[in-house]
């Protein structure tokens, strides 16, 4: 779990602010709002994903001041992408994921809480993935627990594929 004082540190010094005011202006919520997020330490994901494009920051570091991310450069992405490998810097707990990792990935398959590279938001994270058979949605869970219903014609277009393995540089 992150600790929400540090990630508001972060977020400020990324955006150069010196106020929770000004850091609720640039998440576009009002001042009472963000103090409530505080109190309750949860930042409602999409804020993050959003702050985190705008500054062009990765979620690891604001999260958990972690300075990596996933790493494709742009004159390789093709060969990656056909292979469904991918070279991951930045840690994941949940999977015993270190920086430099190998993830292979399968498209092509769908389980209810595997975990899924996701590309949202023009940020690459990694998603744990439950069916929710009742309303026929998927559910994308990050970090923080938080969850966000998605249509599987949604999931198809961030989806890059489930991690299958997990092998060092």
């Amino acid at each position: 779990m992150y600790d929400i004082k540090e990630v508001i540190h972060r977020l400020k010094k990324v955006a150069n602010l010196d106020s929770n005011i000004q850091l609720a202006h640039i998440l576009n919520v009002s001042y009472n709002t963000l103090n409530t997020w505080i109190k309750r330490a949860k930042i409602p994901q999409e804020h993050l994903l959003e702050f985190c494009n705008k500054y062009n920051v990765s979620l690891d570091y604001i999260l958990f001041n972690q300075k990596s991310q996933l790493n494709i450069k742009e004159n390789s992405t093709s060969t990656l992408f056909n292979n469904n490998t991918f070279k991951y810097f930045g840690t994941f707990n949940q999977l015993n994921i270190k920086s430099g990792s190998i993830l292979t990935l399968n498209k092509e398959s769908i389980h209810s809480n595997a975990y899924y590279l996701i590309k949202k938001n023009n940020i690459f994270a990694i998603y744990q993935v439950e069916a929710d058979l009742i309303n026929n949605t998927l559910n994308i869970i990050n970090l923080d627990n938080t969850k966000s219903a998605i249509s599987l014609e949604e999931f198809n277009k961030i989806n890059l594929g489930m991690i299958v393995e997990i092998s060092k540089e």
